[in-house]
């Protein structure tokens, strides 16, 4: 995902991902911008495996105040907050 002009990489669940694809998206806008994302990562931790992610991500002002809230294998229940970390 591009955010700020950066490339987003996950760093959740002492997991390191790095983005494949968007699947899809949607956004909310009030107040701050949420965004509701499925999207595919790569888990090099994990010899290269590729899972399908549910993100959602609430961008603020100033943008490196913006976290992620949701973050989970489609499918699962339980969901985790973390950091965004932005790679140049």
């Amino acid at each position: 995902m591009i955010f700020k002009n950066k490339l987003i990489r996950f760093d959740l669940q002492g997991k390191n991902l790095k983005l494949i694809e968007i699947v899809k998206w949607n956004i909310m806008v009030a107040g701050p911008y949420v965004y509701f994302i499925t999207l595919k990562a790569e888990d090099p931790d994990a010899g290269g495996s590729v899972n399908t992610y549910q993100v959602e991500v609430v961008r603020l002002i100033p943008e490196e105040d913006s976290y992620v809230s949701i973050f989970r294998v489609k499918g699962e229940q339980l969901a985790n907050s973390g950091k965004l970390n932005l790679i140049a």
